[in-house]
């Protein structure tokens, strides 16, 4: 459900209970103190409902970030005490080899085509309701192949605890030469969009995806 849907049910829940409540004491009703009770539970599981999906809402998909690294300074050999000799060495300066950094650059951004052919809406449907009622994480995935000759990259996804991940798209035409290089290695954040906008929506929009495939370099 979505959270302004769960905020309503949660409202009402609490007005009956306070009402059963009122009628028990007033002796309108009998048993009122049990109903008041139920719809109490009842309130409190739909807000708490309510404040995951809040919680849950504020979280953007994660995309990777650059880990930053700083070169090591040199570590400098304790000086020892010179022992008694003709000629006491030096102290000497051991040098370490900075670490290396790692940087994260986009090569493709945006909608992914062909979503709504050979029952792609119906895994995007079931992925989104997965994402958004029980708060599952989404897989991506890049695939290479070939479409009527030419080449083309298309995006697998799937539940991470599923292995089986199912074709909800392909990757623009006019963006497959920058993406089809880095197809085994990509990062790739997606999230799902439209649907139905609640329960009592009767012309919900078609199901969709956005994209982020992101690509690690060493430096």
């Amino acid at each position: 459900m979505k959270k302004k849907t769960l905020v309503i049910l949660a409202l009402v829940m609490a007005a009956l209970a306070i009402y059963g409540a009122y009628a028990s004491i007033s002796g309108t009703i009998e048993n009122g103190w049990a109903a008041a009770g139920l719809f109490a539970a009842l309130a409190l599981l739909f807000a708490w409902r309510a404040s995951r999906k809040t919680s849950k809402a504020g979280q953007q998909p994660a995309q990777a970030a650059a880990p930053q690294s700083t070169a090591k300074q040199p570590e400098t050999k304790k000086q020892e005490k010179p022992q008694p000799q003709t000629n006491p060495q030096q102290p000497t300066v051991k040098e370490q080899a900075p670490q290396q950094k790692s940087e994260y650059f986009t090569v493709y951004s945006g909608r992914l085509n062909g979503v709504t052919f050979q029952g792609r809406q119906r895994t995007l449907e079931r992925l989104k309701k997965k994402q958004d009622e029980e708060f599952e994480d989404i897989r991506f995935e890049l695939e290479a192949g070939k479409y009527e000759g030419e080449p083309c990259v298309s995006v697998m996804a799937g539940l991470w605890e599923d292995e089986s991940l199912k074709q909800i798209g392909f990757i623009p035409a006019k963006s497959v030469d920058k993406v089809l290089p880095y197809a085994g290695q990509a990062i790739v954040t997606g999230e799902i969009y439209g649907g139905p906008e609640d329960e009592f929506d009767e012309n919900p929009k078609s199901y969709g995806c956005s994209v982020e495939v992101s690509v690690r370099v060493e430096k």
